[in-house]
C-alpha cells in the first residue's frame, strides 16, 4: 500500500514487551497496576533503561522534557534488548 501510494517504506523494529513474574504482558487489559503520574521522571528513566538506552545518572534531577530530549538525541536501536519479553521488575539474581 505504501509503495502504491508513492510513500517510502519505513524501517520497522520490534521492542521487547514488559511482563510480570507470571509472564503476563503489563497492560490495562491484564489489570497491571497504573503508574504513579507524580513520579514521571522516574518512569521515563526506567523506560529508557528498560530499552537499553543507559541514561546518565545526571538525568535523575532533570525535568521530564529534558529527559525526553536526551532520549531522542541519544536513541540507539542497537542498544534495545533483542529478547521478545523482559520481566519487570527484573527477577532477583
Amino acid at each position: 500500500l505504501q509503495q502504491t501510494l508513492g510513500f517510502a517504506t519505513p524501517a520497522y523494529a520490534h521492542v521487547p514487551v514488559a511482563v510480570d513474574a507470571a509472564g503476563n504482558k503489563l497492560s490495562k487489559q491484564n489489570r497491571a497496576p497504573a503508574i504513579d503520574a507524580t513520579r514521571g521522571r522516574e518512569w521515563l528513566l526506567a523506560a529508557l533503561a528498560f530499552l537499553g538506552q543507559d541514561p546518565p545518572a545526571a538525568l535523575r534531577a532533570a525535568e521530564g522534557a529534558d529527559i525526553l530530549r536526551w532520549g531522542v538525541a541519544n536513541w540507539r536501536l542497537a542498544r534495545v534488548p533483542r529478547r521478545q519479553t523482559i520481566h519487570y521488575p527484573p527477577r532477583p539474581a
